[in-house]
């Protein structure tokens, strides 16, 4: 309605917004900002129907990645991935050398293009339309955009800087009853803890895989005794994810009151809700592991060098 128009690949109305298809994703915008007349023309019904503007999936798919904050969450991987290599370089653990090798490897383990393809593609393959549509119902409503909000500024380096502040204060002035309880629902409905435990352990797996592959001579464990470490000792890793999981949710949803939290777990505990984060959960293990084992072969050319 300002003048400007927007040239993009496909248009369609759903609820209060106008959400439009480019080749980098898809945007929405409120409708009282779009001349719908000269978008759709002079049926809105038929354009914003079975008609020009009609989602096909992929569509569908491309604004469920928008909507949900994948989209920057991704984004922000390479960054965080070299957070804990930053930390030791500049505390003067590592050599200079080890970490301009390292940094670069890690960066591209986690390229958020090639995770994104892979993520598209599963939701496309795994995931129907009524489920897509169900999510998307959610991610819609204000409550869905006001979650997906504090879920990308908690995913964020500084956001994580935050986060453990915060934990050091939970020491003294922990949480109520209540509160920890929803969050700990909030946890098993979609598989936080799960999802952290599994890929700590694929990452380490992996990474073992490439120091032995590396000086088979110099490491006194072999995976196979690893793995049977990492198993014994897997409730007692799940308990420290799970508490992990709990402080994570306790500092992102601070806004949120308990009756918003709770329509955020009626959504997780819903079949279309469970579905998708089960999609989802699984799809990010299978890239976890992906990008261990890509750090691992970096760290097979890597090792021999500094011995």
């Amino acid at each position: 309605k300002n003048g400007s128009s927007i040239e993009c690949d496909k248009a369609w109305k759903t609820g209060d917004f106008v959400w439009i298809q480019k080749s980098r994703g898809v945007m929405g915008y409120p409708v009282g900002d779009v001349n719908l007349k000269a978008t759709f023309g002079e049926t809105l019904g038929k354009a914003a129907g079975k008609g020009r503007g009609e989602p096909d999936k992929e569509t569908l798919i491309l604004e469920l990645w928008e909507l949900s904050g994948l989209q920057k969450q991704v984004a922000q991987l390479d960054d965080l991935s070299v957070a804990g290599l930053d930390e030791q370089y500049q505390a003067g653990r590592m050599p200079q050398q080890v970490y301009e090798y390292l940094v670069p490897i890690l960066k591209d383990a986690y390229q958020a293009d090639r995770i994104k393809r892979h993520l598209l593609a599963r939701f496309q393959k795994s995931l129907d339309p009524a489920c897509i549509e169900a999510v998307l119902s959610w991610l819609r409503s204000p409550l869905g955009q006001k979650i997906t909000r504090l879920e990308e500024a908690a995913s964020t380096p500084e956001g994580v800087r935050q986060m453990t502040m915060y934990a050091a204060m939970l020491q003294s002035d922990p949480p109520p009853q209540e509160r920890l309880r929803l969050v700990e629902r909030l946890d098993k409905a979609i598989k936080a803890t799960d999802l952290m435990l599994d890929m700590a352990t694929i990452t380490v797996n992996e990474t073992m895989n490439g120091v032995v592959a590396a000086m088979p001579q110099q490491v006194d464990i072999d995976p196979v005794t690893l793995s049977r470490h990492l198993k014994t000792h897997r409730e007692e890793m799940r308990k420290q994810f799970q508490k992990a999981a709990t402080t994570t949710f306790l500092y992102a949803y601070q806004p949120l009151s308990d009756k918003e939290l709770e329509e955020y777990i009626a959504f997780a505990e819903s079949e279309h809700g469970m579905r998708y984060h089960k999609v989802l959960v699984e799809e990010m293990k299978r890239i976890q592991l992906d990008a261990a084992y890509h750090v691992a072969k970096g760290m097979n050319s890597l090792l021999p060098s500094q011995m």
